[in-house]
């Protein structure tokens, strides 16, 4: 996936238009930004050193070792 950044002057009735054909055609999308806690989380997931391991072989093994 790429990234595109879209800059346009928003007093440009034209610029504003085609963002809204761009945006429509479904080719791209707005990204909302991750607010601060949201971010904080990502940083801390990334640090992890030791994650713990989730046993996946049942719905019942699963929700156990989540639910600890």
């Amino acid at each position: 996936m790429a990234t595109t950044v879209l800059t346009y002057n928003s007093e440009n009735a034209a610029a504003r238009h085609m963002l809204d054909v761009l945006l429509a055609s479904g080719l791209f999308t707005e990204v909302e930004v991750p607010n601060a806690t949201t971010l904080a989380a990502i940083e801390e997931a990334r640090e992890a050193k030791e994650l713990p391991t989730v046993d996946t072989s049942s719905v019942d093994a699963f929700l156990a070792t989540v639910l600890q």
